[in-house]
């Protein structure tokens, strides 16, 4: 049995876990996030985020992709999700 936390499954089926994993990020990129090699997926996550953070700003752009940057500053344990 394998295990994919972002998919929050787990079978017998790697390559169709590996399949829809890509499909979840393609779609959540528009196509430009679904690498395998996971420091090539951050810096094209982070481009992504800062280019939608930008176009938020400007209030000119839709967004380029899904995705958006959030940051905790308290360390705070709530249930509120």
């Amino acid at each position: 049995m394998e295990a994919d936390s972002e998919l929050n499954i787990c079978h017998e089926h790697g390559d169709v876990t590996k399949r829809l994993r890509q499909q979840l990020w393609n779609l959540h990129t528009g196509g430009k996030g679904a690498q395998d090699d996971p420091q090539e997926a951050f810096k094209n996550w982070e481009l992504l985020i800062n280019n939608n953070a930008d176009f938020q700003r400007a209030g000119d752009q839709s967004p380029a992709a899904s995705l958006v940057g959030f940051m905790r500053t308290s360390n705070k344990i709530t249930r509120s999700d």
